[in-house]
């Protein structure tokens, strides 16, 4: 492969976390749930693991509920969240998130609506495709609210306002629980610092800071914001049961370490680096345009569209050059169908079939972004572009 530049969707394994991981893995062969001296040192691993993601966001080893990835970690405080709150007073939860959300977001606060424990509503977003604070405000207005916003947009690389979701919803609700989809947003946003206290539910997952696959964390401000939605077996902690995965959570706490003492450094780095790769594409085909140009968008991610392209047929040349890159994860496979994140922001389906979602990450290089914006050029010169 010439060029990986598909970080948004997981990045490489950092040298150091694989380590880690592989350490973890020759010295703590029990389960960290038994009570012998060899469970007991697996635990004391695991919840040294647990305590140095909990310091990243604020919080102690407790208020972190490990999980197989933000798809779980979002379902188990989404939908924990809802049930808590159903439970504590009786009366149904509304549930709202913008309609350019990720899957693994609108699928519990869909499932609000249909379980009966309250209603949900997939809010339209501002013109700048961002999630609009009094949208979200409308739909909390006297009632228990529990919202999500994502920090950063996966497909489009656009930053949300999260404190002022918060702070919009907080003022009008009875009662209010915001989560976060940090996925995108906890390596390379630089306005995490300031969004972080103002919010109760935090998801991350491993496999998009450089940690491990398979492994995510549910971040919890207080556990009586939570009620447990699986069951079942020895319990991890009391929101999730099962066995943990301790070498995951090793190299999870690792990554997240390594992302956030690095946050500063990378965003700068990756903004030159993005910078870069953009103009050497416009320079050579005018008629590539940035979704969302005006407005806040992320560092590592650069999503174009191109009129006339089918992203399907553009990713396929791109692969045969060997640059891995992505239309957007919601772009529809297979199907001729153009990316709902984009529908949802009021691009013309046409124009949006032609979407090319570029997005960097901690092992991407200055020449790696030149080989992948020459290849690019290549590829749209080919197909007419």
């Amino acid at each position: 492969m010439t060029a990986y530049l598909d970080h948004a969707a997981s990045s490489p394994l950092r040298p150091e976390v694989k380590e880690a991981v592989i350490e973890a893995m020759a010295i703590a062969n029990a389960n960290p749930l038994s009570t012998h001296s060899a469970g007991r040192a697996a635990r004391t691993l695991l919840e040294e693991a647990r305590e140095r993601i909990g310091a990243a966001f604020g919080v102690s080893g407790v208020g972190v509920v490990l999980c197989s990835g933000a798809t779980e970690s979002a379902n188990i405080g989404i939908i924990g969240a809802a049930v808590a709150m159903r439970t504590s007073s009786g009366k149904p939860v509304v549930a709202a998130c913008s309609s350019t959300e990720h899957a693994a977001v609108l699928g519990p606060i869909r499932h609000i609506g249909e379980s009966g424990l309250g209603t949900s509503e997939e809010l339209t977003v501002n013109e700048g495709g961002m999630a609009d604070p009094s949208a979200c405000a409308r739909a909390a207005a006297g009632s228990q609210a529990l919202v999500s916003v994502m920090a950063v947009n996966n497909e489009t690389g656009i930053r949300n306002d999260v404190s002022a979701v918060a702070e919009a919803v907080r003022d009008v609700a009875i009662e209010a629980v915001i989560h976060v989809d940090a996925v995108q947003g906890f390596a390379y946003d630089d306005h995490f610092d300031q969004w972080l206290t103002d919010v109760d539910l935090i998801s991350i997952a491993g496999h998009k800071l450089g940690g491990p696959r398979g492994i995510g964390a549910l971040i919890v401000r207080s556990p009586h914001l939570l009620e447990p939605i699986t069951f079942g077996g020895s319990s991890e902690t009391a929101f999730r049961p099962g066995t943990p995965d301790l070498p995951g959570a090793v190299g999870l706490a690792l990554a997240v370490e390594m992302a956030a003492s690095q946050r500063e450094v990378e965003i700068k780095r990756l903004a030159g680096l993005r910078a870069s790769l953009l103009a050497s594409i416009t320079a050579a085909i005018p008629g590539a345009a940035v979704t969302a140009a005006n407005a806040d968008l992320a560092p590592h991610l650069l999503h174009l569209t191109i009129p006339g392209l089918r992203s399907e047929e553009l990713l396929l040349l791109l692969d045969g050059e060997g640059l891995a890159a992505s239309a957007g994860s919601a772009c529809a496979s297979g199907a001729g169908e153009a990316s709902r994140v984009l529908a949802a922001m009021g691009m013309e389906n046409e124009r949006a079939k032609g979407a090319l979602r570029l997005s960097l990450g901690w092992s991407t290089t200055e020449a790696e972004v030149a080989e992948a914006g020459a290849t690019v050029v290549k590829v749209l010169r080919r197909l007419g572009a």
